[in-house]
């Protein structure tokens, strides 16, 4: 957009030295968040595991978010354990989320894949 309207012939030079300015930074900041994107994704990877699983797998399910009767009469969170299971997968409802055959006082619909562990 800028480039055409420095493209026309402007008669005001304060107008076209804004342009270039403003032009400028636009570049820059595109520029900038290009090397961010780039930086982040860096970091991203080196730490990312790609996990897949699939239907019949047996996993482990994280307490991290869980609040199970059954846990409550620990003293502490801390002594608690960080996974439960193991459990079967019964279907992929999309391929970041799972439907586990669970006991009936779960009562969870279907879980990230983020909070399984695959029992090796």
């Amino acid at each position: 957009m800028w480039q055409a309207i420095c493209a026309t012939d402007i008669s005001n030079p304060d107008a076209t030295s804004t342009i270039r300015t403003i032009t400028d930074v636009l570049n820059l900041a595109k520029t900038n968040l290009a090397k961010a994107q780039e930086h982040q994704a860096k970091y991203h990877d080196r730490h990312h595991r790609d996990v897949s699983f699939q239907i019949g797998d047996r996993v482990l399910l994280s307490t991290k978010n869980l609040r199970l009767a059954s846990l409550a009469l620990q003293p502490s969170r801390k002594f608690q354990p960080r996974y439960v299971g193991p459990f079967t997968i019964t279907d992929q409802v999309s391929p970041a989320a799972f439907r586990l055959e669970l006991p009936s006082t779960y009562r969870l619909p279907c879980l990230p894949s983020k909070t399984l562990r695959r029992i090796h």
